[in-house]
């Protein structure tokens, strides 16, 4: 991941000039092994923000349309992201972020599986919880708020990240469609208090 962590060293200065970015909870992220980062989703320059922000490189999986741009398709390859059918069950893109978890390595889902306008969190898919079951990998919830809603010069933006929800505390091992359920809700409950929208 040497070329995403030059594409980081370059780009932090140039995002914190742009915006205003106070992040919170950096404690939480784990030093080793490959878990998923789950951060709400209200603006394209999300997985940005984060990745520029934090030290550890996240493997996004993005939409497929950004891959369709012929510009940006080889450097989203080149820092690890990965392209998804949205909504159709793209189980290639789900082994590839289990291969990536089993390999140490992090990936970045977002759980809405799709932007949300209004900037209000949107009902969670299941990607990201199926993705913990089959790979054993825990869950970081983080929670991204920009000021005013958009992402315009110098506004503010405040990233949380919360504490990480390991796999062994999800009760997989219970099998069936409760468990896979019980953890959506619990990282929904996670999202809404790092967004500020349930206080903790």
């Amino acid at each position: 991941m040497i070329i995403y962590r030059i594409a980081r060293f370059l780009a932090h200065p140039f995002f914190n000039l742009l915006y205003r970015i106070k992040v919170y909870g950096r404690e939480n992220i784990p030093q080793d092994g490959g878990y998923i980062f789950c951060p709400n989703h209200t603006c394209n320059l999300d997985p940005v923000l984060l990745a520029v922000n934090i030290r550890r490189p996240i493997c996004y999986m993005a939409k497929e349309e950004l891959f369709e741009k012929r510009w940006l398709a080889p450097l989203l390859r080149l820092v690890g992201a990965f392209p998804v059918n949205r909504g159709k069950g793209d189980t290639t893109a789900i082994d590839h972020a289990i291969d990536t978890l089993k390999r140490g390595r992090n990936v970045g889902i977002f759980p809405e599986g799709t932007r949300s306008k209004t900037g209000k969190l949107l009902p969670l898919k299941s990607g990201a919880t199926v993705v913990a079951e089959r790979s054993g990998a825990g869950i970081v919830p983080v929670g991204i708020v920009i000021n005013g809603g958009k992402c315009k010069f110098r506004c503010g933006v405040t990233i949380r990240i919360g504490k990480p929800i390991e796999n062994s505390e999800m009760g997989f091992e219970q099998g069936g469609t409760r468990a896979l359920r019980t953890v959506k809700n619990r990282l929904t409950g996670d999202l809404l208090e790092l967004t500020g929208e349930r206080q903790a």
